[in-house]
């Protein structure tokens, strides 16, 4: 029986190790969670699904992001992008500081020019009829 690939609703086929990726990285949000929700007086049933919700939410956000261009490793981990417990609101204005710090680093290499020049903000860049 061979495996079927979910498909997300923002049309991205996820593969076998995204899903697995996914699903290690809920394990970092759960126990947070249910900390949370415990200390509230909340039954068990309500408990699990708000919980479910939680991890829908988790998904969504990391699909929202993938679609965005944004890498999951080092980007969606470092900057916690995937945190089920903030708004959409607050993962935009995240994912846009994130987006103007990597417009602004210095020193990337410019593509315009086939990398031929080294940029920095401010300057223009170097031609290479310019040399």
């Amino acid at each position: 029986m061979s495996r079927r690939r979910r498909r997300c609703p923002l049309s991205l086929t996820l593969s076998h190790q995204m899903e697995t990726n996914i699903l290690r990285r809920w394990k970092k949000w759960e126990p947070l969670l249910l900390a949370d929700l415990k200390s509230h007086t909340i039954s068990q049933d309500a408990l699990i699904l708000v919980m479910v919700a939680y991890k829908q939410v988790h998904r969504d956000a990391i699909e929202t992001c993938l679609h965005l261009g944004l890498r999951f490793d080092g980007q969606i981990n470092k900057h916690n992008l995937d945190d089920p417990r903030i708004t959409d609101a607050t993962r935009g204005e995240r994912i846009a500081k994130f987006k103007k710090s990597q417009a602004r680093r210095p020193g990337k290499l410019s593509r315009k020019f086939g990398g031929l020049s080294y940029r920095k903000p401010g300057l223009k860049p170097i031609l290479p009829g310019d040399i």
